[in-house]
C-alpha cells in the first residue's frame, strides 16, 4: 500500500511521511520505504512507485524525483491482491486520502528514473 501520512514511529527513526510498504502477512511482515520528510499538502504532487522484480527493489519518486529505493525480497505475484482500493487502507489506523487523483497508471515493467522524470515533466493525462 502507499500512504502520504504515515505515523511517525522516532523509536524506528520513521518520519511523519510518504510510505509504499509491501506484506505478505500483516503489519509485522512489511517491507517498507520511507520518503525522507512530510508529504506536502494542498499543492498538486506526483508520485511514482517502481516495483523492479529483476533488481528486487521497491523505489519512491516525488515530482520525478528518487526520494528511496529499499529493498524487495519477495515479488509482488506472490500478493493475493482481493482488495485493491485508492486512498483507503485496511488498517483503520490509516486515515483515508484527503485529496485527489488526476490520473493512475498501472505498466506492465519497471520505469527507469528518467522515465518517471519525464512523466512528472509532461504533466496529467500526458501519453506514456
Amino acid at each position: 500500500f502507499l500512504t502520504t501520512a504515515s505515523t511517525p514511529d522516532p523509536a524506528a527513526n520513521v518520519p511523519a511521511s510518504l510510505r509504499v510498504a509491501y506484506s505478505l502477512n500483516g503489519v509485522a511482515d512489511e517491507e517498507l520505504c520511507y520518503g525522507p520528510a512530510a508529504f506536502p499538502t494542498k499543492i498538486e504532487t506526483h508520485v511514482a512507485v517502481v516495483v523492479d522484480n529483476t533488481a528486487h527493489t521497491i523505489a519512491l519518486y516525488q515530482d520525478g524525483a528518487l526520494l528511496s529505493e529499499c529493498p524487495l525480497t519477495r515479488p509482488l505475484s506472490a500478493i493475493e491482491d482481493v482488495n485493491d482500493l485508492l486512498g483507503h487502507s485496511n488498517f483503520s489506523a490509516d486515515p483515508d486520502l484527503a485529496g485527489t487523483y488526476d490520473e493512475f497508471r498501472v505498466y506492465g515493467a519497471a520505469l527507469t528514473a528518467d522515465e518517471i522524470a519525464a512523466s512528472f515533466a509532461a504533466g496529467p493525462d500526458a501519453k506514456p
